[in-house]
């Protein structure tokens, strides 16, 4: 299992969300890439769960995703069409990414990487968590 998270962080609109804080580094082939990706290194299936909350920095939509190989994976958004400056906002996730194999190359197609994005409205005071689990 891998726990990562950051705390009190400000994410801007846009921009990739930053994991600062390690719970677990490397477990079950999964790593921390950096401080805004996770690789996987084993074939599987994962189960991986996140959640952020922080104040917006202004009103509009916010849209927390998560991106495979850097393509956003719509089942695995988080939506809030309408926020307010005023109000804290949050919201959590849980999915199942699969790292496959590879048959020609008899072995897995790795490193398969996630990160997460911020696609609406900045946070401020913002805290995120992702815990991420081997299941197959």
């Amino acid at each position: 299992m891998l726990e990562a998270f950051s705390t009190n962080q400000t994410i801007p609109q846009n921009g990739a969300i930053p994991l600062n804080s390690v719970a677990l580094s490397e477990c079950d082939g999964i790593k921390l890439n950096g401080v805004s990706s996770i690789q996987f290194y084993r074939c599987g299936v994962y189960a991986v769960s996140f959640d952020f909350e922080g104040t917006p920095s202004e009103g509009g939509a916010l849209q927390i995703a998560l991106k495979k190989d850097g393509v956003i994976q719509d089942q695995s958004t988080i939506n809030l069409p309408l926020v307010a400056t005023t109000v804290s906002a949050s919201g959590s996730r849980k999915t199942y990414i699969q790292v496959p194999f590879n048959k020609s190359q008899c072995k897995c197609s790795v490193p398969t990487t996630i990160s997460f994005e911020n696609l609406g409205v900045g946070l401020a005071n913002a805290d995120f968590h992702v815990t991420i689990q081997r299941v197959n």
